[in-house]
């Protein structure tokens, strides 16, 4: 059975990084489902952010937070 993907369609999603290289691990498999992965270099806002959190997943919900 195909998975129906038409709600995904033209989606984008921040990934909270400036390193590229997290990011491309996603890429190729959100495009198939038609979301695009934009990181922290896409966006005009530049955010010094003190990432003390205690892993990855809690800095990159820090970064994110700046953000929005």
């Amino acid at each position: 059975m195909k998975e129906n993907t038409n709600h995904l369609l033209n989606k984008k999603i921040l990934f909270a990084t400036g390193n590229e290289s997290k990011a491309l691990r996603f890429k190729d498999g959100l495009l198939k489902k038609g979301i695009e992965i934009i990181t922290i270099n896409d966006l005009d806002k530049k955010v010094e952010v003190v990432e003390n959190g205690s892993n990855a997943i809690e800095n990159a919900l820090i970064k994110a937070r700046c953000l929005c």
